[in-house]
């Protein structure tokens, strides 16, 4: 399964998407599934209006990264248009299933990245210090743990 996600950065913090699930509180960066006939552009943008109510532009992607036999997309996007928080996507829709638990569109400040469980923990760092020139693949082994792909 391939994923694509937005990195939306405004005044020093990050737009990330809120999770409590069976007691657990984490946090990972806008975006979802990529759908059959989408390309991974096509599917961020989507996801983003979906889970955000935002438009995006999309300015360069600056991660792949690999967590078992998924790929997740990270883009950097600028904001368009559009009310931050007025998603209206299948995971805002009343009737879901408890065990699915609750999303929230939040902002967090770039200095709480690594004191919270924002996954992947390597997209946090990259943040910290800089985005690269090129994309960066890495290999999310899970419970934090992110290492750099050769």
């Amino acid at each position: 399964m391939s994923r694509a996600a937005a990195l939306i950065v405004k005044d020093n913090t990050v737009a990330l998407i809120k999770r409590v699930r069976e007691d657990k509180v984490y946090y990972l960066f806008p975006g979802g599934t990529i759908e059959n006939g989408e390309t991974i552009k096509e599917t961020c943008i989507r996801e983003i209006k979906e889970e955000l109510g935002l438009d995006i532009a999309i300015d360069k992607q600056i991660a792949e990264v690999s967590f078992g036999d998924n790929i997740q997309y990270i883009f950097l996007c600028n904001v368009v248009s559009g009310t931050f928080g007025s998603g209206t996507g299948e995971e805002y829709q009343p009737g879901l299933p408890v065990a699915v638990g609750t999303y929230e569109p939040i902002w967090m400040n770039i200095s709480e990245l690594l004191s919270n469980d924002v996954r992947p923990v390597c997209v946090c760092e990259m943040i910290i210090n800089g985005y690269p020139d090129c994309s960066k693949k890495f290999t999310d082994l899970g419970n934090g743990i992110c290492v750099e792909s050769i």
